[in-house]
């Protein structure tokens, strides 16, 4: 008893989008990966909490983290959004500031809260929130001190460094914590309902690019209060706005999903079908020999006389040899019979195309008739050997 044949599997189905895919995923692990370690550039808003840059409040809001303070970056509008009474709530260098978000601060400051607010040309912001603010000028002092009611709010602090941006020309509008050699003012202190304003006439101590000299940390510690105070940040005022959706994603998994979606698209164009124009037809080919021979036998059979077909056959035989050897009509019978020969023709092929005179039995017509038939299919389909 013979053993079954063994079973082939079948061979695994290529997927050659995989590899294309594979690379991409790689290259984009690696790309996070390199920003992970080495981090993007400096860059952000002025004074805003995101912002690494030299203007930027990131290491403030790094340092009172570690100060146990709870940091909040608020990025919903300030005309909307709920502020906790017992936070200090930062809004420096914004972009603008309306009558709607004055009103709203305000109130938060009578509830009890503490209002940290200025910058640079801050009369474009401040009178949403006082109908006169104080008279902002630019100065040329780079260092500032406290003032004795300054001593009082803000121990540890005894000499700041800023960058010259500006100072209040008065202090009308509340009480100077920090004061310039010249008699003007860095900080001022105003009393509100349950709370407290501090106006910040220049931004710098407590940026990236001061917040360690001098005593400018621990002003930013002083200013922010408490540690039991969370420090909230304005964001909304530096164009940051609520996240949602695909927004809310952090950039390494919107780079990913980029990614997902190129493959994608990689692997459709790979398994679709390829537009263009139709593939051209083959050339005609010829019926089988069989059927050809087969078809006129049976006209053969119908007709009953096949010696008639004979002398058309052979006419339609000596055209086509001539066409394809090139052999005049007086060749002799022996080059006839190389030519046909080297057509591929067999022994009874060639016979029934020689011109001597054979015999004229019906049978021997018919299979003549046959013979002549299939030569001229032959000469037809066939090329030379």
């Amino acid at each position: 008893m013979s053993a079954p044949p063994a079973s082939v599997a079948p061979a695994p189905r290529r997927r050659p989008w995989l590899v294309p895919v594979a690379v991409l995923v790689a290259v984009l692990a690696a790309l996070e990966l390199a920003g992970a370690v080495a981090g993007s550039g400096p860059s952000g808003p002025t004074s805003s909490s995101y912002a690494t840059a030299s203007d930027g409040l990131a290491a403030w809001a790094e340092l009172a983290q570690r100060a146990g303070h709870l940091v909040v970056q608020l990025r919903q509008p300030i005309a909307t959004a709920r502020i906790d009474p017992g936070s200090t709530l930062v809004v420096l260098d914004p972009d603008q500031l309306l009558h709607g978000a004055g009103l709203r601060l305000r109130a938060f400051v009578g509830a009890g809260g503490r209002l940290l607010i200025g910058g640079s040309n801050p009369e474009a912001f401040l009178t949403a929130l006082y109908p006169n603010p104080p008279d902002w000028d630019t100065t040329t002092s780079t260092g500032a001190t406290p003032t004795a009611a300054g001593t009082r709010s803000l121990p540890g602090v005894a000499r700041v460094r800023t960058a010259a941006n500006g100072a209040w020309a008065t202090g009308e509008a509340g009480t100077p914590l920090i004061a310039y050699p010249d008699g003007e003012s860095l900080v001022l202190a105003r009393r509100d309902g349950r709370g407290e304003i501090l106006l910040v006439a220049d931004a710098s101590p407590l940026q990236n690019q001061l917040l360690a000299q001098a005593d400018n940390a621990q002003l930013a510690l002083e200013l922010a209060g408490p540690p039991s105070r969370p420090l909230v940040f304005a964001e909304s005022v530096h164009g940051y706005g609520p996240s949602t959706g695909l927004a809310a994603l952090p950039t390494g998994w919107k780079i990913a999903l980029a990614g997902l979606l190129l493959a994608g698209l990689l692997w459709i164009v790979a398994r679709g079908r390829r537009l263009g124009p139709p593939d051209p037809l083959g050339p005609p080919v010829p019926p089988p020999r069989t059927a050809y021979v087969r078809a006129l036998a049976l006209s053969l059979r119908r007709v009953g006389r096949p010696g008639e077909l004979a002398e058309p056959l052979r006419r339609a035989a000596d055209a086509e040899l001539g066409r394809r050897t090139g052999l005049a009509a007086s060749a002799s019978p022996q080059q006839r019979r190389a030519a046909l020969v080297r057509l591929g023709l067999d022994d009874v092929q060639v016979q029934a195309l020689d011109y001597s005179p054979g015999p004229s039995r019906r049978g021997d017509a018919r299979t003549r008739v046959l013979a002549l038939a299939g030569a001229v299919a032959r000469l037809r389909t066939r090329r030379p050997t």
